[in-house]
């Protein structure tokens, strides 16, 4: 996860930065954690942080609520889900149970066509502490799911604010699914296949332990997963979803830019080829569609139309005039 968003989401929650390395002391992390801002922080340390965090405030909000929520409110919640007996049972429990006791957030479970969607927002204005609270309690959402039912949950579809910078794909991307960057709140997308899912004989107390225990699975999965020709896919898929950055895409995988070029070097591939491939699809794809040079400059995250046009030289050899002309 990105240091950037958890000082957000801590200085937000009351802890200044010159208190900062006590509480990761507190936390039994190390001191100098949080100290770059423009590095990363592990999932499970992270995990572990904001676990201290909300016990250390009493609030499983860490802060971004009107009010507080004691710690213990998620275990009552989940008794409700554990009588369930399936999991559409509990996941419409748990909406319902944390809308009477959770102040401001809105939790909705939806139906559509094959699709079952589990969603989180905020009113609006939301802030960015409160988009990223919510990014982060997807995982132990999702890993409660599992826990309940004691099966492998496949996420179709992430959706998160289009507010949010593309940074939040390396928390994210543990998700292994298509991330979508619009409109407000959080959704989660599930096949409607696992509301059929039975609800497993389980011990309450036992919950903290076992959902952890489930993150930190997917966390190692997630990094073993990507052999070289995996890595080629998803790095293509971060750059058609608007991630240009060598140090975002890296992180996502839990590799250093080094690693990442190694890796792709062995399938005699470079990430500046890989970028250029995805830059030519897209203007193609936009020239044939007829938009304007300005229109292709700003969908493609640029700052100025000269500053693509410049690009577009490089890779392509003449200009966008000219290219279209010889498509047409």
């Amino acid at each position: 996860m990105p240091v950037q968003d958890l000082l957000t989401l801590l200085n937000h929650a009351g802890y200044k930065d010159s208190t900062l390395p006590e509480l990761l002391i507190r936390a039994c992390l190390s001191p100098d954690l949080l100290d770059d801002p423009g590095s990363f922080v592990d999932p499970a340390q992270v995990w572990k942080l904001l676990s201290y965090v909300g016990y250390e405030l009493n609030d499983e909000l860490y802060g971004t609520g009107s009010r507080k929520v004691g710690s213990g409110t998620t275990e009552l919640i989940l008794t409700k889900a554990m009588r369930a007996r399936t999991l559409g049972e509990a996941m419409d429990s748990i909406p319902s149970a944390i809308n009477l006791v959770f102040p401001d957030i809105k939790f909705s479970v939806k139906r559509r066509l094959n699709e079952l969607h589990f969603s989180m927002r905020f009113p609006e204005p939301c802030t960015e502490a409160q988009q990223i609270f919510l990014e982060l309690n997807c995982f132990p959402f999702h890993s409660i799911f599992r826990w309940l039912t004691g099966a492998e949950l496949e996420v179709l579809r992430f959706r998160t604010a289009r507010s949010r910078p593309s940074r939040a794909t390396h928390l994210l991307a543990m998700f292994d699914c298509k991330l979508l960057f619009e409109g407000e709140g959080v959704d989660v997308v599930y096949s409607r296949d696992v509301e059929s899912l039975p609800i497993r004989a389980l011990n309450l107390d036992d919950w903290r332990a076992d959902t952890y225990q489930i993150f930190n699975g997917d966390l190692i999965r997630h990094k073993n997963r990507f052999s070289a020709s995996k890595l080629q896919i998803h790095v293509e898929n971060a750059l058609k979803n608007g991630i240009v950055s060598q140090e975002l895409i890296a992180s996502s995988v839990a590799m250093s830019v080094a690693t990442l070029r190694r890796k792709l070097s062995q399938e005699r591939v470079s990430f500046r080829e890989l970028r250029d491939k995805v830059f030519r699809e897209k203007c193609h794809g936009y020239l044939q569609a007829g938009l304007t040079i300005e229109d292709i400059a700003f969908r493609l995250g640029y700052t100025d139309a000269s500053s693509f046009r410049r690009s577009f030289r490089r890779v392509f050899g003449h200009s966008p005039a000219q290219y279209r002309h010889h498509i047409s």
